[in-house]
């Protein structure tokens, strides 16, 4: 008959709720207790400092909402706005770019040798990943979060200065080789343009390693049920 089966329906469906929630909380938790819901390290650090809450939608599925409760990162500029520090580090990296390009492409013997080689490899490296630094910089807004500000300032710090310490590898190992060279002479002035590339990367490490970042409050009311992950 259809009634019976109406109710059987329906019973399963809220039980496969209940099983789908029980799932998403350790042995022992509550809904909306703090660790009620468990994630990977990598989780964690992603999205540390938001907080998350459980809900089912119109269909039974559960769904976590997210909304971000940390500290934003304001940075206290000297000089100057927010946009033309955003255009100062891209042509930064341009720069750093065709200085590395002009030095290592030229079709030169030197440039065939493990003295350039092994260090333009290591320098493009670095570049792609101060081109995605400096690109999360750019997306960003004035008031970043968490993980907005790990992402732009944190790896441009770090990564601006490796790409810098691959360039000028590039340079050295260029004039290195053409001293090495059995031909006695060579276009001396060939490693001047990773130089002065690794220069551009240095004067961004410096420009942002000297910016000061302020801790602004989140003024975020969160339901009773957020769970804040850390």
């Amino acid at each position: 008959m259809p009634e019976p089966k109406d109710r059987y329906t329906a019973y399963e469906k809220r039980k496969q709720r209940e099983g789908l929630l029980r799932r998403l909380m350790p042995q022992g938790g509550e809904e909306g207790s703090p660790g009620g819901i468990r994630h990977s390290s990598s989780y964690h650090s992603y999205f540390e400092g938001y907080a998350e809450m459980k809900r089912l939608d119109e269909k039974g599925r559960m769904r976590v909402e997210r909304i971000y409760a940390g500290p934003y990162y304001h940075p206290r500029l000297i000089s100057g706005t927010m946009g033309g520090r955003k255009l100062l580090y891209v042509c930064l990296w341009l720069a750093s770019l065709a200085g590395l390009l002009s030095s290592a492409l030229p079709s030169q013997p030197v440039n065939r040798s493990a003295f350039s080689v092994i260090p333009t490899v290591a320098s493009l490296f670095a570049l792609v990943l101060v081109g995605r630094s400096v690109y999360n910089y750019c997306v960003s807004s004035e008031k970043m979060t968490l993980g907005q500000y790990r992402a732009s300032s944190e790896r441009l710090i770090r990564w601006s200065l490796i790409g810098a310490a691959c360039e000028f590898a590039v340079g050295a190992g260029i004039f290195i080789g053409l001293i090495l060279s059995q031909e006695g002479s060579g276009p001396y002035l060939l490693p001047v343009p990773a130089l002065l590339g690794g220069s551009a990367l240095l004067g961004l490490f410096f420009s942002e390693r000297s910016t000061v970042y302020e801790k602004l409050p989140n003024p975020v009311e969160l339901p009773s049920d957020a769970v804040l992950i850390e």
